[in-house]
């Protein structure tokens, strides 16, 4: 678990950072080009090339993450790939039967990503430059200028809302996400996905007759959206059970069913972090956490996410605004991002969280 857990903290904190610039840069040509009254068909390749410049760049950071998780099984003794706790061999091709997959993936996903960025972005220059564009010609009709006032609209929406990519789910309904989101989402989608499957390879091939879940003390916990039991993770974690492609024992509750196997919501699914693997004595050796713990824990957790995101919110807002021209307002901005960089800081320190400094980039 050790490998796996240092490429889903490790892998979308460097994309995150690396796609902060990326997005700042993007919403730099829109402002610049905006200002200029540069026509879309112009600014398409602009905002190409900054997206596609990335492209090697995150290739780079991918190929880090396999070496040094590499490195790293070969450090912890490689238990999650050569052997089961009763030194019986596991044959999935040492670190890489897991690795690979996992860098393959997220190839795969930044390609997919990449495509998303330049069509939200060219399509929000697109609305942005025919507004201005007629405000413009009215200004000259009336002798009346109006353009400005736009722009400055313009400004304050991009500044509030930066870079975000429409997904539709059907039937004419769909929502806005951020680039992080997606990031955050898809890529530990793709690497749960592809641990999950290594995981359940070696248990199948081994003695063993239980899995394991791990747990953590921000699980998430039922709420009245949920439509099946196994999406309130914490009614599963820190468990062991049986697997239905083994022997069943009395007294446990069957794995794939209950936490939710191979569902975009269960273990493995969707912003997910646990992890699960062979257990053969059937007593757990995860850490159990109270009801009213686990509550505590996720509320402390959303709370800090939110203060992230309105530190991102303030940094996009900043990029916007040095691009524009406005000191007094990036001035004022510089203030407004030390302030709440300080809060976020005395938040966590306060209660015993861990300050990812990587969650605010932008």
């Amino acid at each position: 678990m050790r490998t796996y857990n240092y490429l889903s903290n490790e892998l979308p904190r460097e994309l995150i950072e690396l796609y902060s610039d990326i997005e700042q840069d993007v919403l730099r040509v829109i402002v610049k080009e905006l200002k200029k009254g540069t026509a879309p068909e112009e600014v398409f390749a602009k905002i190409q090339d900054k997206v596609k410049g990335k492209e090697k760049e995150a290739e780079k950071v991918l190929a880090m993450m396999f070496a040094d998780s590499k490195k790293k099984a070969v450090k912890d003794g490689r238990k999650d790939f050569d052997k089961d706790e009763q030194n019986e061999p596991v044959d999935n091709n040492n670190a890489n039967s897991l690795i690979a997959p996992m860098v393959i993936a997220g190839m795969a996903i930044l390609a997919e990503l990449n495509k998303k960025i330049i069509n939200s972005a060219m399509n929000e220059y697109s609305q942005d430059y025919i507004q201005t564009r007629n405000e413009r010609q009215k200004s000259a009709l009336s002798g009346f200028s109006s353009g400005f006032d736009e722009l400055q609209r313009i400004y304050k929406k991009l500044a509030n809302k930066g870079i975000s990519i429409y997904e539709s789910f059907g039937g004419g309904k769909g929502r806005n996400y951020s680039i992080e989101n997606v990031i955050r989402r898809d890529v530990m989608y793709k690497v749960n996905q592809a641990n999950a499957k290594v995981n359940k390879e070696n248990f199948n091939k081994s003695s063993a007759k239980f899995i394991e879940t791990s747990s953590h003390p921000t699980a998430r916990t039922w709420n009245k959206y949920m439509k099946h039991p196994y999406e309130d993770h914490s009614s599963w974690q820190g468990k062991v059970f049986y697997s239905r492609d083994g022997e069943k024992v009395e007294g446990y509750e069957e794995f794939e069913s209950t936490c939710g196997y191979g569902e975009l919501l269960g273990i493995g699914g969707i912003n997910c972090y646990h992890q699960f693997e062979m257990n053969y004595t059937g007593d757990s050796s995860a850490t159990q956490y109270s009801e009213k713990e686990v509550e505590r824990q996720y509320a402390l957790s959303q709370e800090q996410r939110s203060y992230e995101r309105a530190i991102r919110q303030l940094k996009s807002a900043r990029a916007v605004y040095e691009s524009a021209g406005d000191e007094q307002m990036t001035k004022q901005l510089n203030k407004s991002i030390s302030m709440a960089t300080s809060r976020l800081r005395n938040f966590c320190e306060t209660n015993g969280l861990k300050y990812y400094n990587w969650r605010t980039q932008i």
